[in-house]
């Protein structure tokens, strides 16, 4: 009974001391899943209006609200942004319901892919952040004005390469 007592102890504590690495990894398979679902978005929205020969529009809505998993991000043939991430007349989008974990930012609230395989104006960052990250520390995605797709980390996050100057 008394080995059964000690056993039992032992597998408690060994489980409580993996729950904090176990969380981690989750959230870097959040981080991994999300930013290589946003840069094949991209690339498939420049691809798809060099298809149509057709300038679509990338919508990112609600990033600024502090409800971490109401964001999407939607690519349209419509200049116009949805109020909502109603996924009527979209071409591809990405949910922030699938990464209930993760936090997104983003300073513009849509852009243009022009056929011309660049987007127009600066281009754009998306910045992913998860609740065990310190402060200062994310994942970024990064898409320039002619469309290339970076991904890389702001301060050192297991499993990407650090963001250069």
């Amino acid at each position: 009974m008394i080995e059964l007592l000690v056993v039992t102890s032992i597998a408690v504590i060994l489980m409580l001391a993996a729950a904090p690495s176990f969380t981690q990894l989750l959230d870097t398979q959040q981080l991994e899943s999300a930013t290589n679902r946003l840069a094949v978005q991209f690339k498939q929205a420049r691809l798809e209006a060099i298809r149509r020969n057709q300038v679509l529009y990338i919508h990112n809505l609600e990033m600024s609200t502090p409800t971490k998993n109401s964001w999407c991000v939607l690519v349209t043939t419509s200049a116009v942004a949805p109020v909502t991430c109603d996924l009527t007349q979209v071409i591809s989008s990405l949910q922030g319901d699938a990464f209930p974990r993760l936090s997104i930012s983003n300073t513009k609230s849509s852009v243009n892919v022009d056929p011309s395989r660049a987007i127009t104006g600066s281009g754009m960052t998306y910045s992913l952040t998860s609740p065990d990250m310190a402060e200062g520390k994310s994942v970024d995605v990064k898409i320039s004005s002619k469309s290339r797709v970076k991904v890389c980390s702001v301060g050192t996050v297991t499993g990407f390469e650090k963001c250069g100057p």
